[in-house]
């Protein structure tokens, strides 16, 4: 017998969706990201400040927000400085 079959990609609940499309409009406005979808790397400090101005500068804040980004599919890191959106 085969095991279920799982989604590879989790649709994150509304109030990480929010702060991730909040975040993905940072990224366009201040730097300029034409679209920020599958495939575009994206600098640590670009990320961190995104979040920053969005959901404030506690470093315990920042890192709930990039764990949660990573944990739901959206972001994978590549490099400890760089991440790519999923």
């Amino acid at each position: 017998m085969q095991a279920p079959l799982q989604a590879s990609h989790v649709n994150p609940p509304p109030r990480i969706a929010k702060v991730w499309a909040q975040v993905k409009e940072y990224l366009r406005v201040r730097f300029g990201y034409e679209l920020v979808v599958s495939g575009v790397q994206i600098p640590r400090k670009h990320l961190v400040e995104a979040i920053v101005a969005v959901r404030g500068g506690q470093e315990r804040t920042v890192r709930r927000w990039l764990r949660e980004f990573e944990e739901f599919h959206l972001v994978k890191w590549v490099s400890p400085h760089v991440c790519e959106v999923m």
